[in-house]
């Protein structure tokens, strides 16, 4: 099954670092798609329904933000402890898909070039 993550129509925010600040903040980058203040969005893969707040690009404060922008979300409805770094924020309607377990093959050569391979399989 192949999954196109960075449709058009799809959120997909990816963050790196959350904080409390009152609220819960969360710091990434918008992959593809668009948010708004007072979006419903969902937060994979905990599957738990949050509402945004308040949108910070470049410290300045937006009504939306859309690909390829580095943000600042404060969302309702989530703790600072229910989320870790890897979380995505999702559409509702559609949101992304989350794997219990991935298949991997490393291979590393010892020699004067170090060759590396690896061969990933994501199991839905």
């Amino acid at each position: 099954m192949k999954v196109d993550l960075y449709s058009i129509n799809k959120i997909h925010f990816v963050f790196e670092f959350q904080y409390q600040d009152m609220g819960t903040i969360l710091l990434g980058k918008i992959e593809s798609g668009e948010i708004s203040k007072g979006s419903s969005l969902v937060l994979m893969p905990n599957k738990t329904p949050v509402e945004v707040l308040t949108i910070l690009v470049d410290d300045d404060e937006r009504n939306s933000a859309t690909a390829g922008d580095n943000v600042k979300v404060k969302v309702r409805g989530v703790e600072e402890d229910d989320v870790s770094s890897g979380f995505v924020l999702c559409d509702t309607i559609n949101p992304c898909h989350t794997g219990r377990e991935f298949i991997a093959q490393v291979s590393i050569s010892d020699s004067q070039i170090q060759v590396f391979a690896v061969n990933l399989i994501f199991v839905y």
